[in-house]
């Protein structure tokens, strides 16, 4: 049903939910329906969270302080947010980083 849930940290933004609020259990992110993600990333420490869709586009939420989501702007996201230029370009399928993680701070199941 394209549901997109989220949990864990959210310090950040990271969950994609709308809020900065911890999350013990799954909760619905309320992703765009009419996007099916290909792919989906973090930033290998949990900040940012970054997905494919199957139409090419890349959407991100989370901590922005470098431009790392990509939207023009260095402002934090608490929803997706498409990366400039990427609506309906195909681009390549994300991958997570290699950077080791001390435990995983935050999980999301399509």
């Amino acid at each position: 049903d394209r549901t997109v849930y989220a949990w864990g940290e959210n310090s950040q933004c990271q969950l994609g939910d709308g809020t900065k609020t911890q999350r013990s259990s799954p909760v619905d992110i309320g992703f765009p329906k009419q996007y099916e993600i290909a792919s989906l990333a973090s930033d290998g420490v949990g900040e940012e969270t970054h997905v494919t869709t199957s139409d090419g586009a890349v959407m991100s939420w989370g901590f922005n302080n470098y431009g790392q989501l990509g939207d023009g702007t260095k402002t934090p996201s608490c929803t997706p947010v498409f990366t400039t230029g990427s609506e309906g370009t195909p681009l390549p399928s994300l991958t997570p980083t290699p950077l080791p993680t001390p435990g995983p701070t935050s999980e999301a199941v399509m």
